[in-house]
């Protein structure tokens, strides 16, 4: 398969954005566990660390993904899917961090557990989709295996 130079830029603005995406989901997760976790750095630690695992786990699933299926439309997919499901977090912010807050209080690790437990449901499926981006870009890109290194650096 030979991706079209406009295709390329195409893909390189997809990956920029997804990876602005995470970011901004990032951040935007320890704003919304702030009000019932507080915003130590145990809080954000649960936040970082959750947020790279989930991105690790996307790299490795969107990677076997490409390699099965490198369709454009399945890529198109996995980014609806993430951004419906993001769309969805701050609904479901309130009442799942209320009950993580709440079902923790009693534990003198509450904090730990608590913020864990709710950026833990509250995020990895969207992020883990926006880690799949990556790889599927460059399997979509590549066109001769020689090049995969040169591909995966300019995406």
């Amino acid at each position: 398969m030979i991706v079209k130079v406009t295709n390329l830029r195409r893909l390189g603005a997809t990956v920029f954005l997804a990876g602005a995406a995470s970011l901004a989901t990032e951040i935007g997760a320890s704003r919304l566990v702030a009000p019932y976790f507080g915003s130590s750095n145990v809080v954000w630690a649960n936040v970082i660390g959750l947020m790279l695992a989930f991105l690790a786990l996307g790299y490795w699933l969107g990677g076997r993904l490409a390699d099965s299926r490198p369709e454009p439309k399945l890529l198109a997919q996995i980014l609806l899917a993430s951004a419906l499901l993001l769309a969805a977090t701050p609904f479901a912010a309130r009442p799942l961090l209320h009950l993580a807050l709440h079902g923790t209080n009693v534990l003198s690790i509450g904090i730990v557990l608590g913020s864990f437990g709710g950026v833990l449901v509250l995020f990895v499926l969207p992020v883990t989709l926006m880690g799949a981006v990556s790889p599927f870009a460059i399997r979509l890109a590549l066109s001769d295996i020689g090049e995969a290194g040169t591909v995966a650096g300019r995406l």
